[in-house]
């Protein structure tokens, strides 16, 4: 104790005691030490006034009211008693007198506050006690007797002290969790009631505000958002933008946004703002890449610990004309002889669009005035085909134009020319210059002296025949036939050195892959090719028989092909001729082995043992994990 102290001036005194730890962030507790002092007796009545003069009647009957004198005493005595002494004139007599104050229930409870205000966490545990400041009755005895009643509520109840143990106080006691985002103040009437007949009552508001503890996840508008967004969409256009809110308060409340992962990963396509929840667009989205993205956002509050929650946002890329077909041409029977029957296939064509739907469907057309069509046999796959004789004669060779068109608007195209080579059949007799010669020749020439020349052409290939007529004696006319024998002066040759072929990891065994055969220029058995294929496990080739000549080429898998193996094969296609000596020509095969998602993620360890302080903050690093 500091000070005296006085009870008539303050009776009870509220101390709070607070506990501190040095900690960073510090700690602290508080407890309410409620004090009520206690009287003694230090001081005396005190009449309102010191003297008091007062006339009586003469003949007063005996007990008959004569004057009323008031005396108070400041102390808390449970009895007040007042002596007085009466001097009565003629005869003069001394009485002395007693008069006993009878204390009456004139004094209702009084609290010291109109209300009293308490601030508790959310985090109390049920059956935690709070004091309160009781009300003070200046009656006395049982007029001052308290008991307390607390308003109706689910939260709290009350502990009332009782006598038999001075040492219990007055208590709200909590007997229900509170929570702050349901209820962030509770309101209450404390009633006091007296002893007294009857009864007297005072009453105080009460006011719980609940504090706030950082035991609410940020939560999004929704757990998945699905947009739909145009590929080719320019860099910075808004994708969406998120809102995840939190029930607490202060920065328990205040959230902020990261991304957590884009799938499929590789480049980042999408940037988030962090204290906005802006997604936006931060590359080149291409349909024919990826169609759907999944990006995974994480909201975290400014609470300690940190509360995170979570949300998927699937992104669907919208297909947009922006890919022109692509045509492949696959020649088979070239050259074509000028007698071969119409409906032979001369080629095949496949055509191809990266885009989907409408901008995806593919049309073929050919040139015009072409003695040729197109003949479709699958989805995307079509026939070149003679539609109408040919004449090596009129037009040997024609370049024949194949037009691939989308369906998109605008509508992209494409196309691929197709030389077609009519190779000479003998359909056609030498002619001479003129039907009949008439020579004039010198008799006595000597033997062979030139007479006469005369000159027969062949329309078919070009090919002329000179022929001297030497007369000797005697006159004679010789018939001579001129056959032109074939060297094997050329080479096969393949429409190109070098041919690539893209193969799914995932085509079936005796997947067949056509080829362009080569060419020889020679003719006979100059020409007759063989092909052969380079050693290796994972293709075969198929050659097509003497009657089966309208059948391509064809490259058959025989092996399950692995990217993660093996992502590129080299192999090499040789054409040899049937002359002598032989002729050979050659064309690289590159082979690119298209990858598909058959390999799950592998971690570099099955275990990872790892060691942590306890009470580590939020977001502290354990252990890299590597896959």
């Amino acid at each position: 104790m500091d000070t005296s102290l006085d009870r008539e001036s303050i009776s009870s005194y509220e101390l709070v005691v607070t506990a501190r730890d040095g900690g960073s962030p510090s700690l602290w507790a508080t407890a309410t030490v409620s004090m009520k002092v206690a009287d003694v007796n230090d001081n005396a009545p005190v009449f309102a006034q010191p003297e008091y003069t007062v006339f009586v009647k003469e003949n007063n009957l005996p007990g008959s009211h004569i004057f009323t004198v008031c005396a108070r005493d400041a102390d808390a005595s449970a009895e007040c008693s007042i002596h007085l002494e009466v001097i009565v004139d003629r005869p003069l007599q001394v009485f002395h007198v007693e008069v006993e104050v009878k204390d009456i229930n004139d004094n209702s409870p009084v609290f010291s506050l109109k209300e009293q205000r308490l601030l508790i966490s959310e985090s109390k545990q049920p059956d935690s006690r709070f004091p309160l400041e009781g009300a003070f009755d200046a009656d006395i005895e049982e007029n001052a007797v308290l008991t307390y009643r607390l308003s109706q509520n689910e939260y709290f109840s009350l502990e009332s002290p009782v006598s038999s143990r001075p040492t219990k106080r007055l208590s709200l006691i909590l007997k229900k969790p509170l929570d702050r985002e349901k209820n962030a103040e509770h309101k209450m009437i404390l009633t006091a009631s007296d002893g007294g007949k009857p009864e007297r009552t005072g009453t105080v508001q009460l006011f719980v505000q609940v504090l706030d503890v950082n035991d609410n996840d940020p939560e999004f508008d929704q757990l998945e958002y699905k947009v739909r967004l145009v590929e080719n969409a320019a860099k910075e256009i808004l994708v969406i933008k998120l809102n995840a809110t939190d029930r607490d308060e202060g920065l328990n409340g205040e959230v902020t946004y990261s991304l957590k992962s884009i799938k499929p990963s590789g480049r980042p396509f999408f940037t988030l703002d962090g204290n906005n929840g802006e997604v936006r667009v931060n590359g080149t989205l291409d349909y024919e890449e990826n169609k759907f993205y999944e990006i995974e956002v994480q909201a975290t509050d400014k609470g300690t610990p940190p509360m995170a929650g979570h949300c998927i946002v699937w992104v669907e890329i919208l297909d947009i004309n922006d890919n022109s077909p692509q045509v492949t041409v696959t020649s088979l029977s070239l050259p074509v002889l000028e007698d071969a029957q119409t409906s032979t296939v001369i080629a095949l064509i496949s055509v191809s669009d990266l885009d989907s739907g409408v901008n995806g469907q593919v049309t073929c057309s050919l040139t015009s005035d072409v003695p040729f069509k197109i003949v479709s046999t699958f989805k995307n796959y079509y026939s070149l085909v003679l539609d109408s004789n040919l004449d090596r004669e009129s037009v040997s060779n024609y370049e024949v134009v194949v037009t691939a068109k989308d369906g998109g608007s605008p509508s992209l195209w494409a196309t691929a020319t197709v030389s077609v080579e009519v190779a000479d059949v003998n359909d056609n007799a030498p002619v001479f210059a003129q039907p009949e010669y008439t020579v004039f020749v010198k008799e006595n020439n000597p033997p062979g002296s030139h007479i006469f020349t005369v000159c027969a052409r062949d329309a078919d290939a070009q090919c002329s025949i000179h022929l001297e007529v030497i007369v000797d004696r005697p006159l004679q006319v010789f018939h001579v036939e001129v056959e032109v024998k074939d060297i094997n002066d050329n080479p096969p040759v393949f429409p190109a050195t070098q041919k690539n072929l893209l193969v799914s990891e995932t085509r079936a065994l005796d997947s067949r892959f056509s080829l362009e055969g080569a060419w020889d220029a020679d003719v006979g058995a100059n020409s007759v090719l063989t092909y052969r294929l380079s050693p290796n496990e994972y293709f075969s080739l198929e050659v097509p028989t003497k009657e089966e000549h309208v059948k391509p080429l064809e490259l058959v898998l025989k092996k399950p092909l692995d990217r993660e193996l093996a992502s590129e094969l080299l192999l090499v296609l040789k054409a040899t001729d049937g002359g002598k000596p032989e002729l050979s020509g050659t064309v690289e095969l590159v082979i690119t082995v298209l990858d598909v998602n058959d390999n799950a993620p592998v971690f570099d360890r099955a275990i990872y043992p790892v060691k942590l302080l306890e009470n580590a903050r939020n977001g502290t690093l354990i252990q890299p994990v590597e896959k």
